[in-house]
């Protein structure tokens, strides 16, 4: 996993069966360097985003009091640019694009191998450690256009004119 992803990337795992929680946390921590925080409830989960902000939440999609498409909902809410992956044992074609169009990165469906989810969480941080650059660079591009203008002997109205 690329280095720079993994560092300080914080994983939120979300699901009312502990079995579930402990087992994707568990092969997560074997397979990769992620610190990985284990919830069995979207109300814990929600109430440590403040604390310890994740870069990508596995979040079940039925669960008691809320459900994985309310996980995130409010997630994106508070951060657009962290990755929400729903798994599910009660799959639908309607959950599915319910869930992709509330900007889930992806769709998993229990029982899963754990490999699968591995493969999709490297797949969704490279994605979303290629958007932090890609930002980077564009706030790169507009401080050194500022600096030229800045620097430029012609006057700055006429830069703009």
């Amino acid at each position: 996993m690329n280095d720079a992803i993994s560092k300080d990337s914080v994983i939120y795992v979300v699901d009312d069966e502990t079995m579930v929680t402990q087992s994707i946390k568990s092969f997560l921590e074997l397979e990769t360097d992620l610190r990985v925080l284990a919830f069995q409830s979207a109300k814990d989960a929600l109430q440590s985003l403040d604390s310890e902000p994740p870069d990508l939440v596995i979040s079940d999609f039925l669960m008691p009091g809320m459900d994985g498409l309310e996980v995130l909902h409010r997630i994106k809410k508070i951060d657009p640019q962290a990755v929400v992956i729903i798994i599910t044992a009660y799959a639908s074609v309607e959950s599915a694009i319910e869930a992709m169009k509330k900007c889930a990165y992806d769709y998993i469906l229990k029982p899963f191998k754990p490999e699968e989810v591995v493969r999709v969480l490297r797949r969704a941080l490279d994605k979303q450690q290629l958007q932090r650059e890609n930002l980077a660079l564009r706030e790169t591009v507009g401080f050194y256009e500022l600096s030229e203008a800045l620097s430029s002997p012609m006057a700055l109205d006429e830069q703009l004119g």
